[in-house]
């Protein structure tokens, strides 16, 4: 069995996904609702918004797509937490996710973990990046 992640966003998914894409160095497929079945169900300017993107990061899996303003809700209550074997990776991608996002957490030691860090990026999604090593 594989667990994944599904998140949504308010019509900025391919901007996200493919910033994740080159911080975690994933293979990304995206395809636009223009492009499927479901192009009649959304107005012409979100025929080029996400019905299905996929980043597949060393064996996880996080799809996401682009809801319509009225059925979107912002994420809360989740983080998703990716554990490096560097920590001077852990603080390049701590700092690229703060970039115009909130930091919760500067990387730092703590008793669970040799360096932890905990941001919400610019899209809403929060991240607990860190290192064991």
């Amino acid at each position: 069995m594989d667990i994944g992640i599904h998140l949504n966003f308010p019509g900025t998914c391919k901007e996200a996904f493919k910033t994740y894409a080159d911080l975690f160095e994933g293979q990304l497929k995206l395809f636009t609702y223009g492009g499927s079945p479901s192009s009649q169900n959304v107005p012409e300017e979100w025929q080029g918004k996400i019905v299905h993107g996929n980043l597949k990061i060393e064996g996880m899996e996080i799809a996401g797509c682009d809801l319509i303003p009225s059925q979107f809700k912002p994420p809360q209550g989740f983080s998703i937490l990716v554990e490096l074997k560097e920590i001077d990776r852990v603080r390049k991608i701590f700092s690229a996710l703060s970039q115009d996002g909130t930091a919760i957490m500067e990387p730092q030691k703590t008793f669970w973990s040799l360096c932890h860090s905990v941001v919400t990026d610019k899209w809403g999604i929060t991240w607990e990046v860190y290192s064991e090593a």
